[in-house]
C-alpha cells in the first residue's frame, strides 16, 4: 500500500489491460494514469505534475503487480 497514492483501475471496452488512475490521497486529485502501450505499461503524468522519489517507487511497485498479474 502507498502512503500518498491510491490506484483505480478501470476497464474500457474493448480494452485488454486496464487504465489505472493514479490519484492523490490527500488531496484526491488525479496525478496521471497507467496505461499499456505498445509493449508494456507506461505512467502518464498530468501536465507539470512533479513526483518525489517514494511516489515513484509506488508507481512502479503497482505497474510490476499488473505485470505479474498478467502471467
Amino acid at each position: 500500500m502507498s502512503k500518498w497514492l491510491e490506484f483505480y483501475p478501470f476497464y474500457k471496452k474493448g480494452r485488454k489491460t486496464p487504465i489505472v488512475s493514479v490519484i492523490n490521497k490527500s488531496t484526491y486529485e488525479e496525478l496521471g494514469a497507467i496505461k499499456w502501450i505498445g509493449r508494456g505499461y507506461w505512467f502518464i503524468p498530468k501536465n507539470d505534475m512533479r513526483f518525489d522519489l517514494s511516489c515513484l517507487n509506488d508507481i512502479s511497485d503497482y505497474i510490476v503487480k499488473l505485470k505479474e498479474n498478467e502471467k
